[in-house]
């Protein structure tokens, strides 16, 4: 299975961001989206229970993510 996540930057400059997943063992992996102002990328989730969680890089933004 795959979790899906998107963002946009509503406000400043551009983001890199990072999601997370699991990988094939079940551990929590961080998954490099990449830097810009929007974009979706979908993550390996697998058959794991948990919530969607996001990290942030870039100068004061301010940033929707689903």
């Amino acid at each position: 299975m795959k979790m899906g996540y998107a963002w946009t930057v509503t406000k400043g400059g551009s983001v890199c961001v990072k999601f997370k997943g699991f990988n094939a063992q079940g551990a929590k992996t961080w998954y490099d989206a990449g830097c810009g102002k929007s974009g979706s990328v979908q993550v390996p989730w697998g058959n794991v229970a948990g919530e969607k969680e996001i990290m942030v890089k870039g100068g004061p933004s301010l940033l929707r993510w689903s």
